[in-house]
């Protein structure tokens, strides 16, 4: 099998991404496999470098990285035969948790060659004139304004360094008056959370939409208001044993399209990476768009 892996080389903590995956390979499957390694220098590289390897016929290829790189990777190779995985060195691994691939990087690497294909779902979101793609969740409100803050900043990342700016930043976040127009109604909202979710996981465990299945045809949709900080610390643990739907207030709705209309600007994400608008954003399911090689057992370990 041929096997390519993108890397983002600043992902990892003891040390280079780069090199560990090169330990990794020689140690586990270059035996058996044809292996190139590849580094991204900027944005963008990912895809480009994911979309020749499949031009090569390269069995799969692996986003290196986290769910930045894994979005960029996967766009190299929508529509493509070849498989797409993930080994995760990501602060949160949103999307190769809702994938059920192991987090132990090693683990990961080894378990590619008991790994079985399937087609899943992309996301399409239309702002204005630009048109991007989401492969894990998507959406508006708090956890896209934190997500900018996140970004912004410096220095260690992780689920401490996420939980102290979602406490420490409650007060500076105005939810912002939109509609929400899907399966044929309009809904008048202020979101605190309004989640578009392919898969069930923001990361770190957090399950923002119990039910999304990636291959379903659906997204799910998760629209959270009227949160105060009282309510949020209350029920906050709801969000890591998968009973957000059970929240006084939240509403879980199934769509394959919907939009949002704001009446101000408002922070959007996908798959973690945070844009701006005051455009209407379209929403659109693309069926089954892309090829990825999962564990036939979930092991997240």
């Amino acid at each position: 099998m041929k096997i390519g892996f993108v890397v983002n080389p600043k992902a990892g903590v003891t040390k280079s991404a780069y090199q560990e995956i090169q330990d990794f390979s020689k140690k586990l499957i270059r035996e058996h496999h044809q292996v190139e390694i590849a580094a991204t220098k900027g944005r963008g590289d990912a895809t480009m470098i994911a979309r020749a390897l499949a031009g090569n016929k390269f069995d799969l290829v692996a986003s290196v990285g986290g769910d930045g790189t894994a979005n960029e990777t996967a766009q190299g190779l929508m529509d493509s035969e070849t498989a797409f995985t993930i080994i995760p060195y990501g602060s949160g691994n949103g999307l190769a948790r809702g994938l059920a691939i192991p987090l132990n990087r090693e683990k990961a690497v080894h378990a590619m060659s008991s790994f079985t294909t399937k087609l899943i779902d992309v996301g399409q979101v239309t702002d204005g004139d630009q048109q991007r793609l989401f492969f894990g969740f998507a959406g508006t409100g708090y956890d896209a304004f934190i997500g900018k803050l996140f970004n912004e900043r410096h220095g260690r990342r992780g689920l401490l360094r996420y939980v102290y700016l979602s406490l420490a930043a409650y007060n500076k976040f105005k939810p912002v008056p939109m509609a929400l127009i899907l399966n044929e109604q309009e809904i008048a909202c202020k979101p605190f959370v309004l989640a578009v979710a392919n898969t069930n996981e923001y990361g770190n465990g957090a399950i923002i939409a119990p039910r999304a299945v990636p291959d379903d045809g659906y997204f799910e949709v998760c629209l959270l208001q009227e949160m105060t900080f009282f309510k949020g610390i209350l029920h906050g643990w709801r969000l890591f044993n998968g009973s957000i739907a059970e929240l006084p207030g939240a509403t879980m709705l199934r769509a394959q399209q919907l939009e949002i209309i704001p009446k101000e600007k408002i922070y959007y994400h996908l798959d973690g990476e945070v844009q701006e608008t005051t455009q209407p954003l379209k929403f659109r399911i693309l069926p089954r768009r892309l090829k990825v090689m999962v564990p036939t057992v979930k092991n997240i370990s």
